[in-house]
């Protein structure tokens, strides 16, 4: 359709509505949800913080002011100065592993713990709710310093230590 025809095609239905009268209201788009009062990163070029965001469906309709896509049975959320970060997807996940080493390993990663005396403190933590014997594994990052094997052994006579790098390595 060239650009005339779309200009008569828009005022004809400008004149239909109009013709229609003051009896005719359209109806109003609302959004299902709206989260206000928070810090809404947007991520965009501009590095933009907003403070509220209105979804419909599943899809994000408006940012900032969204206070015309409130309506009736729009569910409103009060994020109380909290952050909002738009949704993430990791193409390289580990969720049901992670929720293992979270669960089971010792945390020595570095940040926040700064060298091998910091590791060594938190293993010793972990240790003073251990039997002797027991195995500490603790679960740092990809080439962060560790401590030497003598290290861990003056500081562990009676408990095997493994450090692993990362769920990866070991």
């Amino acid at each position: 359709m060239d650009t005339a025809k779309h200009i008569w095609a828009a005022v004809a239905a400008s004149v239909a509505l109009v013709a229609a009268g003051p009896g005719w209201a359209a109806v109003p788009e609302v959004a299902d949800l709206v989260l206000v009062n928070g810090k809404v990163i947007t991520v965009d070029p501009k590095e933009t913080v907003a403070n509220a965001v209105a979804v419909r469906g599943n899809r994000i309709v408006a940012v900032g002011d969204v206070s015309a896509w409130r309506g009736p049975q729009t569910k409103v959320i009060d994020l109380k100065g909290r952050a909002l970060l738009p949704g993430f997807i990791d193409a390289h996940s580990h969720v049901e592993g992670m929720a293992g080493v979270e669960s089971r390993y010792i945390k020595v990663q570095a940040p926040p713990l700064k060298d091998g005396k910091a590791i060594i403190a938190e293993l010793r933590k972990a240790q003073a709710k251990l039997p002797p014997g027991a195995w500490l594994v603790g679960q740092g990052t990809y080439n962060q310093v560790m401590p030497t094997r003598a290290e861990l052994d003056a500081a562990f006579p009676d408990n095997p230590v493994r450090l692993i790098w990362s769920a990866h390595d070991s």
